[in-house]
């Protein structure tokens, strides 16, 4: 990776002894680019027969569903995750 120029080492300042590995900005500007263009494929292909002006409406929902789960799973172990109706 360091070849490649997607990471460079440096001493820690902190301790002089240890490396630490530091990503580039370019880099990370380079996995932002690549990242929005998976999601924007990903989404195209997941939502194929679904008309576009419909899309924000149902990636709001599906935002608000993994809200709900994952709020969910933070509950003890052995709690009841089941229930009929709105919140």
């Amino acid at each position: 990776m360091v070849e490649r120029a997607w990471v460079r080492t440096e001493a820690d300042p902190s301790d002089g002894r240890r490396t630490v590995v530091v990503i580039p900005e370019q880099t990370r500007a380079d996995a932002r680019a690549y990242q929005e263009v998976a999601e924007t494929r990903l989404t195209s292909a997941l939502l194929d027969g679904v008309p576009r002006d419909r899309w924000p409406v149902l990636m709001q929902a599906l935002e608000e569903l993994l809200v709900a789960l994952r709020e969910r799973t933070k509950r003890p172990s052995g709690t009841n995750l089941t229930r009929s109706g709105p919140p």
